[in-house]
């Protein structure tokens, strides 16, 4: 079965599982893990036949069991979900806490936990203890890389955002939405300074409204989605927020009495609970995490009513009329658990948003460097990896060349640092995804420290834009979490499940690529490989599975160097530097995946060397199997030498052979003939000092190599029948034998005399012979005539040298 196979099977199978195992729609309650759990049921129940269910998310929680707790004689089962299982600790923590509601309301007789359904459950996952887990369980290591891939790619076909914790205002208009003129026209109202529009293979397309300044401990934006005559806004402002649930119930919003009333009776609501929990002696901090979310659900349409007009007069300038506006319910619903409850706070925010006399100011910015730091909610896991964290984010973002290259290095450092690191240290599992970095750290770190970047080519809009399209790719996974430092809920970003692409899946491709080349190696001991040949390999892989590569990876940012046989990594632009590009092998010793030693050997770094990273790769079992392969025979063809001390530049000219072109190899014979024309007159002049005929000579030989040598394959090669190479390029394959020839002789003679040269003809076969084409040439030097001869200087030997290059080698 392959891995996409397996996919759609796990997908089939949690549908199974959920539609024969719920039978009630009161009873029978979904937990589905936000973010990304929501939306996969949604995506399953358009596509793949799932039935309506009960859902909601973690958040919910406290609601839902102070509404069982007044349902005396219901009994109740719990469905927890998430889409995958990679290491567990989320769903361990989310099972702790269920079954610590169920014991602190009594309510053990009455509500169980049925099982934890997921569509994949890696084999080192962890257990949770007699709960049952329902998903394929049989799935290779490192599989999951490639199912998370396919997942976010089927949720972003939902065409919305992946928030859940956030409003949702729908318009529709009159006729369809043109999303570049609605681009065009939220730039004339806001500035071109503060939109932006995501339209990346791995983002989901829409609009982005920037609302306060980047320097702020907060942010604000708008993100706009357009789906024919419907425009759907989520609208994001999350705020600082104390811990001290009782002064919730004293905050309000606006002017709308109804509002500010359903905000009151659930703060109240909330109080309560966490009173509850405290005489039990069990810790609020979800409790007040879920009063953090809904207060930055109700301060976010509340923003939104401060920009109401703004918007709607950017989406009248394109549309004439606007028919119907609404909040709409549905992750409210996710929030809560309670339709009924939801839908009268829906009412009372349709409310303000229909009155023109509604007023509001959003809480005030703050410009205070509050998170300007990464932020741990364990201090335990800040004081084993905040410093080494920002030592490295340092070193990485001072030589970065763009903002996407920084910012990709520093979330790639949070993922092998603290996400991966922490599974190995006595950290409470609870505890260990509590991390991330605010927008105001990024930017002021990138900043302060970007040595590389102009000022004025740091971009709020740049930074936002890269974010947003992470997240919607599952690269970087927003959060609420309390700071150790002023014990203020604050949110931040961490690491995805799919990591993301720039460094983390191509170095993976990079790692794996280095480890099937040292598989044959006669030294077993040998961890280091020719930098010249990883680069040869790198580019062959890569033109032989450029397809499959491109379809596994959206947006793969990789271009063959078809002047050197290696691969450069795209890095984006830069202010007026456009299309930034670095080798690729290089990049990566800048990003701690790769060493470089004495400039010539690469291996794997040390900072990943003992991680899960080396393990596997992010491409699926049929890709990296036939990779495999690949690899393989060009190692046999070179002759499984030793890795550390075996250039074999002819072998992965062999197979790159495909892609010759005749005519930019008679090109580069020509330039290379030019070459040794304009310098014979130096050469064979006796006049000229020796160091000066030395350096005439090595020039010649950097021409070769510069231009030429990408095209020279072992004869070997051209003389088997049954090789790859086309049956129209080996002629021209023979005249840059016939080149090195010339060289051979030029540089034999030269350095070592005639007798060297004569032992150099007699070592070729008489088959070689015969394609050199150079019996004149050859007779000549070997000729008892010429025994005594200074050669060097010999006119005759200058002319017989000029015929062979214009009679045999540019005889085209």
């Amino acid at each position: 079965m392959t891995d996409k196979e397996t996919y759609i099977k796990s997908l089939q199978g949690i549908v199974e599982n959920l539609n024969s195992s719920i039978i009630s729609s009161d009873s029978d309650i979904v937990i589905a893990l936000s973010r990304k759990g929501p939306r996969l049921l949604e995506y399953l129940r358009k596509n793949m036949g799932l039935k309506e269910l009960n859902v909601m998310t973690e958040h919910a929680l406290p609601f839902l069991f102070d509404s069982i707790l007044a349902k005396s004689d219901q009994e109740y089962r719990i469905f927890i979900v998430d889409d995958a299982i990679y290491y567990g600790s989320t769903i361990s923590a989310l099972k702790d806490e269920i079954e610590s509601y169920i014991a602190v309301y009594g309510l053990k007789e009455r509500v169980h936990i049925e099982g934890i359904y997921s569509c994949i459950k890696d084999k080192e996952s962890l257990d949770f203890g007699d709960v049952e887990v329902k998903a394929i369980k049989n799935v290779r290591l490192g599989y999951g890389h490639f199912f998370v891939k396919e997942v976010m790619k089927d949720l972003r076909s939902l065409g919305k955002s992946l928030e859940v914790e956030f409003p949702e205002i729908c318009y529709e208009t009159k006729s369809p939405v043109d999303i570049y003129k609605l681009l065009a026209s939220l730039e004339s109202v806001f500035g071109s300074e503060r939109v932006y529009m995501i339209d990346s293979p791995i983002g989901i397309k829409s609009i982005s409204v920037l609302l306060s300044d980047v320097k702020n401990s907060t942010f604000r934006k708008l993100r706009i989605f357009v789906d024919g005559c419907k425009i759907s806004i989520v609208s994001i402002a999350p705020e600082l927020m104390q811990t001290n649930l009782g002064l919730f119930r004293f905050i309000s919003f606006g002017n709308i009495v109804q509002v500010n009333a359903q905000w009151r009776k659930m703060a109240k609501q909330l109080e309560g609970i966490s009173e509850k929990l405290w005489s039990q002696k069990m810790n609020d901090r979800n409790l007040v995490r879920t009063a953090v979310v809904l207060f930055n659900y109700f301060s976010s349409i509340d923003t939104f009513c401060y920009y109401r007009r703004s918007v709607e007069q950017a989406i009248l300038n394109i549309v004439g009329e606007i028919l119907h506006r609404n909040v709409d319910s549905s992750n409210l619903v996710y929030l809560l658990g309670n339709e009924t409850i939801a839908d009268k706070i829906v009412s009372a925010w349709n409310e303000a948003l229909d009155s023109e006399q509604y007023y509001t100011l959003p809480i005030s910015d703050n410009i205070e460097n509050i998170y300007d730091n990464i932020v741990f909610e364990s201090s335990r896991l800040s004081s084993l990896e905040a410093d080494l964290l920002k030592a490295t984010n340092l070193k990485m973002v001072f030589d970065s060349k763009t903002m996407k290259e920084a910012l990709s290095a520093m979330f790639f450092n949070q993922t092998m640092m603290v996400e991966r690191g922490s599974r190995y240290i006595s950290v409470n599992r609870q505890e260990r995804l509590r991390f991330g970095y605010t927008y105001q750290y990024l930017w002021n770190f990138i900043w302060d420290n970007a040595n590389n970047i102009e000022t004025k080519d740091i971009s709020a809009k740049e930074m936002h834009q890269w974010v947003d399209v992470q997240i919607d790719n599952g690269s970087i996974v927003p959060q609420y979490i309390l700071g150790t430092g002023n014990f203020k809920w604050v949110r931040v970003f961490r690491p995805g499940e799919n990591e993301d692409v720039l460094i983390s899946h191509i170095g993976r491709f990079v790692v794996h690529i280095i480890r099937q080349m040292l598989l044959g190696d006669v030294n077993e001991s040998s961890d280091k490989v020719i930098k010249k040949n990883l680069n040869g390999v790198l580019a062959a892989v890569y033109h032989r599975f450029r397809n499959d590569l491109e379809e596994e990876e959206f947006l793969l940012p990789i271009e063959l160097d078809s002047k050197e046989w290696s691969l450069n990594i795209l890095l984006g632009n830069c202010g007026a530097k456009k299309n930034i590009q670095e080798n690729l092998v290089e990049f990566l010793v800048t990003k701690n995946v790769l060493t470089l030693q004495d400039g010539k050997f690469v291996s794997v770094a040390s900072q990943v060397l003992d991680k899960e990273f080396v393990k596997n790769t992010t491409l699926s079992s049929e890709v990296e199997t036939a990779m495999n392969g690949y690899v393989k025979d060009i190692m046999a063809e070179m002759g499984n030498k030793s890795q550390a001390s075996f250039i074999y530049s002819n072998t992965i000219n062999y197979f790159m052979s495909d892609i010759m072109d005749i005519h930019d190899v008679c090109e580069k014979l020509q330039n290379v003939s030019d070459a040794i024309f304009q310098a014979l007159p130096t050469l064979f002049d006796s006049s000229i000092e020796t160091e000066e005929v030395d350096r005439k000579l090595r020039d010649l030989l950097d021409k070769y190599r510069e231009v030429l040598s990408r095209y020279e394959l072992n004869s070997s090669v051209l003389l088997d029948e049954n090789s790859m190479v086309r049956e129209e390029l080996c002629p021209y394959m023979w005249k840059v034998w016939q080149m090195v020839n010339v060289l051979n002789i030029l540089v034999s003679l030269f350095y070592r005399g005639r007798e060297y040269v004569i032992t150099y003809i007699n070592s070729l076969s008489d088959t070689l012979k015969k394609y050199l084409v150079a019996d004149d040439l050859f007779a000549f030097l070997m000729s008892p005539e010429n025994a005594n001869k200074d050669l060097w200087h010999d006119k005759i030997f200058k002319f017989k040298i000029q015929g062979y290059i214009n009679n045999v080698i540019l005889k085209f």
